[in-house]
């Protein structure tokens, strides 16, 4: 005979969730930094209710839940829950243990436009966590905003590697064009510096810049995005563009002591 749960909707207030998590006596280690990326999305009004929410043991000890709960903590105001009661222990081993989600995948089931892709949230998440220096990952929520936000500059992006080449066409390369699209410059020349990454061709020394970065992403391979690597090799594709868009030659492609362009927030 199956058990029945008891399943209500709740206010969680912060001082019961701390209640909750007290009795959290048998659960996976804590990631505070989960429990934050939670907390900023209902402080900035992209939680939502779902069947996910918190649930509890037969006897009383907190089963799922804990990262939400300690997420309500760090925001301070009360969130709308899920909460079921009267989990079986042997249940234990059937929690969290099913595929996830991928972001581009959770984003378009929520609503969003066909058009994002694994490769659009690759940049919005470069981009977002700043070309590689910002370790925290962001939730899909905050992806999703940012993506609405850049929609139009972030498909302009995708269109210039609309075939793939090894180390020329990457997720970081066209978050750099992403960056420097809305650091001002041309799209035609943008579009023209990205056709010669692919192709390695090029009517004179005006479009040098383009041709040396490519020998040192060719040269570099995936040592280029490796460790403190990926902002140096930020730095240099941002340089070379920047020299492209104006028409200056170049022997050599040296490294800048700081990014060109701004990362949009």
């Amino acid at each position: 005979m199956t058990k029945k749960f008891r399943t209500e909707t709740l206010y969680v207030t912060p001082a019961l969730a701390q209640m909750w998590l007290n009795k959290n006596t048998n659960n996976r280690n804590m990631r505070v930094d989960v429990a934050h990326r939670y907390a900023r999305d209902m402080a900035e009004g992209r939680w939502y209710l779902s069947h996910q929410g918190i649930a509890f043991y037969e006897d009383g000890t907190l089963a799922d839940g804990q990262h939400r709960l300690h997420a309500v903590t760090i925001y301070n105001k009360p969130v709308t829950f899920v909460v079921t009661h009267g989990v079986p222990r042997a249940a234990g081993q059937m929690i969290d243990q099913h595929t996830p989600r991928m972001a581009h995948d959770a984003i378009r089931i929520a609503g969003g436009e066909v058009w994002i892709n694994r490769d659009v949230v690759a940049v919005a998440r470069i981009v977002m966590n700043h070309l590689g220096t910002d370790v925290h990952p962001k939730t899909v929520s905050e992806l999703h905003s940012f993506i609405e936000r850049y929609s139009e500059p972030l498909q302009f992006a995708g269109s210039l590697a609309p075939q793939h080449r090894r180390h020329l066409t990457t997720a970081p390369i066209r978050a750099n064009y992403f960056c420097a699209e809305q650091g001002g410059e041309s799209r035609d020349k943008l579009t023209r510096f990205a056709d010669i990454m692919i192709h390695g061709e090029i009517t004179g020394p005006s479009e040098n810049a383009a041709i040396r970065l490519r020998e040192y992403l060719l040269q570099t391979g995936g040592a280029a995005w490796q460790g403190s690597a990926k902002i140096e090799t930020s730095r240099k594709i941002q340089r070379a563009i920047y020299l492209f868009c104006r028409g200056q030659s170049v022997t050599r492609l040296m490294m800048p002591e700081k990014l060109v362009y701004p990362i949009p927030q």
